[in-house]
């Protein structure tokens, strides 16, 4: 096979697969729409009335999904950071998918492998202990709506 016909297929495949990425995109952000009054409710703040730290995500992703960023915030303050991760690693693995490179070996740094995730860990716990304190500016970390919007 020449490699101009090498090239033209590997094109094809490539608007293939971005092709079915859209469309699962899509159909995911549709379902989650559809799906809004069926989402569970946390379990420990159901049993033990305290906000674990991924509290409020649920309707942050509610109000995500209606663009309201100030809201978002508001249900859950680490979301961006959770969501921004979230993104980094979808994005990475669709793009390996799209351009059918197989996965990259794994990452021989240290702080890749061991210290950013137990640093995020430890950010999560510790944001998970400082929206349950009653004291400001701490309770304004609890999952709250917003009042006096325009």
């Amino acid at each position: 096979m020449n490699p101009a016909t090498r090239q033209t297929r590997n094109r094809r495949r490539r608007l293939v697969r971005g092709g079915i990425v859209v469309v699962g995109l899509a159909l995911a952000a549709g379902a989650m729409a559809m799906a809004r009054p069926w989402w569970p409710k946390c379990i420990l703040f159901s049993a033990t009335g305290l906000h674990c730290p991924g509290c409020g995500l649920t309707r942050a992703s509610t109000a995500l999904l209606d663009g309201d960023f100030a809201q978002a915030f508001a249900y859950n303050a680490i979301w961006p950071a959770i969501f921004g991760l979230f993104a980094l690693g979808f994005a990475s693995a669709l793009r390996q998918y799209v351009r059918g490179n197989p996965a990259p070996a794994r990452s021989k740094s240290v702080w890749l492998a061991i210290w950013w995730p137990i640093g995020f860990a430890v950010l999560f716990v510790a944001f998970g202990i400082l929206r349950n304190l009653p004291w400001e500016p701490w309770s304004g970390l609890a999952p709250h709506r917003l009042t006096n919007r325009a």
